[in-house]
């Protein structure tokens, strides 16, 4: 795994590789041109049933990469008159698909699939149902159990 720290440059970086044992090399120098993007910024559209718009500072909103490793969160998202919008996340690859999922107390999870951009990035997630009575995440038996209680 190799950690680069670039600073707030965007721009293409040129860089050389090579394995070195004892201070002398061994192997062929690799070239590998790496290019410094801005972090990214993304706007999350998300409705309630009967067509209301979505409300809240209590959303909680997730990132995973191809590998299902969350790459980034944010645990108080707020969204208001339908939307949102995150600045300044890091760690996203250009070009890559990330899965996205919207959480909000008491509604059933929503997730998309977002390839990401250098700008432009919108994520419209599917309408928030209010079915989590229990609040686990998940309809279940439980959950027709703590309604009916």
């Amino acid at each position: 795994m190799l950690h680069l720290k670039t600073g707030g440059k965007t721009a293409p970086l040129p860089l050389k590789i090579n394995l070195t044992k004892n201070e002398r090399v061994m192997g062929n120098e690799i070239n590998w041109p790496l290019e410094i993007v801005q972090e990214t910024t993304i706007k999350i559209i998300s409705r309630l049933l009967f067509g209301r718009k979505a409300e809240g500072d209590d959303f909680k909103f997730l990132v995973y990469n191809q590998r299902e490793e969350i790459v980034y969160g944010v645990e108080r998202l707020t969204i208001k008159n339908g939307e949102g919008e995150i600045k300044g996340i890091k760690n996203l690859i250009i070009s890559d698909e990330y899965r996205l999922v919207l959480i909000k107390p008491f509604y059933l999870p929503r997730q998309t699939f977002l390839k990401i951009n250098e700008n432009d990035n919108q994520a419209v997630f599917g309408v928030l149902l209010p079915f989590d009575f229990n609040n686990d995440g998940q309809l279940s038996f439980r959950d027709l159990l703590w309604w009916l209680n």
